[in-house]
């Protein structure tokens, strides 16, 4: 799933898009966004599953979350609220990025297409 269905978040789904069409690794089965405008949408042919309440009140087994709003703040305020349920949360990384042996990059990191991740960066 998807958390944040806005602008950022159609960019990981073309991310995650572009990675399967190399090796099929993700099924994505939907958004979750507290916009009330969205509710019971479809976006690029997923639909809006529901909001961050409805995601603590019923958290599904055994699926990873990636967490699309560029502003870190928000996105530890949502890490937050989510962290009593153990989520897994996946790296997601174009196919077209460079990455350096030695960087590191820890769970959650979305490195969009033409990304460069030189040495030693963590």
């Amino acid at each position: 799933m998807i958390i944040g269905a806005g602008g950022f978040g159609r960019e990981v789904l073309w991310t995650i898009n572009d990675c399967n069409k190399i090796f099929k690794q993700y099924d994505v089965v939907g958004f979750v966004d507290d916009e009330p405008s969205l509710k019971n949408s479809i976006i690029h042919n997923l639909p809006i599953l529901g909001n961050i309440d409805w995601l603590l009140s019923s958290p599904p087994i055994g699926v990873e979350f990636v967490i699309s709003n560029g502003d870190p703040k928000i996105r530890k305020r949502i890490i937050e609220r989510l962290k009593h349920l153990h989520f897994s949360y996946p790296i997601i990384k174009h196919p077209s990025v460079h990455w350096a042996d030695s960087a590191t990059v820890g769970k959650g990191t979305i490195i969009q297409a033409g990304s460069i991740i030189s040495t030693d960066v963590s």
